[in-house]
C-alpha cells in the first residue's frame, strides 16, 4: 500500500513529465539524460511491480546482481537484501528461498533473521497484484491519453490540411473556370473580328476586282481598236512598201539597162538612116499599098530580145499605149526569167484591167519572188476589187489556201465579169 500511495502521489508528476517529454519530442526537441532516466520504468523481479528509476537512485529499491527488488519486497525481507548486496559470499543453505532465488550472498557470522510477523503472507500477493494492475492501468491510461492527444492532433492537422487542400483545389478550379471562360470569350471575339475583317477584305477586293475588270474591258476595247488601226496601217504600209519596192526596182532596172537602151537606139537610128532612101521608094511605089499596123507593133520585137533591159522597155512601151490588144503579147512574160520583167508585166496588166489576164495573174500569186506576188495581188485587186486577204509575205500554206480561194471564185465569176472602174 505504501508503494501504491507513493505512485498515487507521484502519478501527476510522472504524467506531466511524460506529456512534457512527448510534447518536446513532438516539437522536435530532445530530453536531457536526467529526464530520460526519470522516465525509465523498471519492474521488481519478485513481485513484478513497477519500480521507477528514481527509487533506485534514492535507495528505496535495490539492484542485486542485475535484478531489481522493490522497497516492499526489501522491507519484507527485513533489509537483508540491502545487506546482502554488500556481501560478496553466496547465501547459506538455510537462507530463505527468495534470497536463494536472487542469489544474494550472506556472511557466515550473521544468522538469517526471521520474517516479520506483522505482514500476513496471504494478503501480500493480493496487494501486489492490485498494485500492479493499478500501475498498469495508470500507464495504459497515460498512454491512451497521450495517443489520443497525438491522434487528435494528427486528425486536426489532417483536417486542416484537407480543408486547405480543398480550398486550394476549389480556388484552382475557380481560376481555371475563369481562365476557360476568358479564353472562350477571347476566341469568340477573335472569330467575330476575323469574320468581320474577312468580309470587309472581301468587299474591298470585290470592289477592286470590279474596277480592274472595268478597266480591263475598256482596255480590251482600246486594244481591239488599236489592233484594227495597226492592221490597217500595216496593210497600207505593206501596199506602200510594195509599190515603193516596185518603183525602186523599175528605176534600178532602168538605170541598169540605160546603157544598152542608148546603144540599141543608136543602132536603130543608124539603120533608119541607111535604109531611108529605099523605104521612101517602096512607100512611093504605085503598085504596093501601105500596110496598116498599130503604133506599138514595133515594140513587139523587144519582147523577144535576149536582153532583159530590152524586154523591160518593150513592156513599159506597150503599157503606155493603154491598148487592151497588147495583153495577149504580155501575159506570156509573167513567166520571164527576170524578176523585174515579171513585176513590170504584172503591174501593166493591172493598169489595162483586161479580165482575160486574171487567170495568169492568179498563177503569178505563186511566184517565187514576193515582189512579183505583191504586184500580181495589186493588179487583181484593181481588176476584181477583191483580195481574199492574200498576204504576199505570208506562210506558204496560208498563201496556198488563198490562191485556191481565188481560183474557186474566178471559176464561177469568169463568165460575164465586168472589171472594176
Amino acid at each position: 500500500m505504501g508503494c501504491l500511495r507513493l505512485l498515487g502521489s507521484r502519478f501527476p508528476e510522472l504524467l506531466s513529465r511524460r506529456r512534457g517529454g512527448t510534447d518536446r519530442i513532438r516539437a522536435g526537441g530532445e530530453m536531457s539524460e536526467g529526464e530520460r532516466r526519470a522516465m525509465e520504468i523498471l519492474f521488481c523481479d519478485l513481485c513484478n511491480e513497477s519500480v521507477p528509476e528514481v527509487d533506485l537512485s534514492n535507495g528505496r529499491a535495490v539492484r542485486l546482481k542485475g535484478r531489481v527488488v522493490c522497497a516492499s519486497c526489501e522491507a519484507s525481507m527485513g533489509g537483508l537484501a540491502g545487506e546482502a548486496s554488500l556481501s560478496p559470499s553466496a547465501p547459506p543453505s538455510n537462507a530463505p528461498p527468495l534470497l536463494r532465488a536472487l542469489g544474494a550472498p550472506l556472511t557466515a557470522s550473521e544468522p538469517l533473521a526471521p520474517l516479520a510477523p506483522s505482514a500476513p503472507p496471504p494478503q501480500a500477493p493480493s496487494r501486489r497484484g492490485l498494485l500492479v494492475g493499478i500501475v498498469a492501468l495508470v500507464f495504459s491510461v497515460s498512454a491512451a491519453v497521450s495517443l489520443s492527444d497525438e491522434l487528435e492532433t494528427l486528425r486536426q492537422t489532417g483536417h486542416d490540411e484537407r480543408i486547405a487542400l480543398d480550398g486550394g483545389v476549389t480556388g484552382v478550379r475557380i481560376d481555371m473556370a475563369r481562365v476557360l471562360g476568358r479564353v472562350d470569350s477571347l476566341g469568340s471575339e477573335l472569330a467575330t473580328r476575323m469574320e468581320t475583317r474577312i468580309e470587309e477584305a472581301g468587299e474591298e477586293l470585290s470592289a477592286e476586282l470590279k474596277a480592274v475588270a472595268g478597266e480591263l474591258a475598256g482596255a480590251g476595247e482600246r486594244v481591239a481598236d488599236l489592233q484594227t488601226r495597226l492592221a490597217r496601217v500595216d496593210r497600207q504600209r505593206s501596199d506602200a512598201d510594195a509599190e515603193l519596192e516596185r518603183r525602186l526596182g523599175e528605176l534600178a532596172f532602168q538605170l541598169r539597162s540605160s546603157r544598152e537602151d542608148v546603144r540599141s537606139l543608136a543602132e536603130r537610128m543608124g539603120s533608119v538612116e541607111r535604109s531611108g532612101v529605099g523605104a521612101a521608094a517602096v512607100a512611093a511605089g504605085p503598085d504596093t499599098p501601105a500596110a496598116v499596123t498599130a503604133p506599138w507593133h514595133s515594140e513587139l520585137e523587144g519582147l523577144a530580145s535576149d536582153n532583159a533591159g530590152t524586154r523591160w522597155n518593150a513592156v513599159q512601151a506597150l503599157g503606155e499605149t493603154a491598148d487592151p490588144a497588147v495583153v495577149p503579147h504580155l501575159m506570156d512574160l509573167l513567166g520571164d526569167e527576170d524578176v523585174f520583167v515579171r513585176m513590170a508585166v504584172a503591174r501593166v496588166l493591172g493598169d489595162l484591167k483586161v479580165p482575160a489576164s486574171v487567170d495568169r495573174l492568179i498563177d503569178a500569186l505563186e511566184d517565187v519572188e514576193a515582189v512579183v506576188r505583191e504586184s500580181a495581188m495589186v493588179s487583181l485587186r484593181d481588176i476584181t476589187g477583191r483580195t481574199f486577204k492574200f498576204d504576199a509575205v505570208g506562210s506558204p500554206s496560208d498563201r496556198a489556201k488563198k490562191v485556191k480561194a481565188w481560183r474557186q471564185w474566178w471559176s464561177k465569176a469568169r463568165d460575164g465579169f465586168v472589171p472594176q472602174d
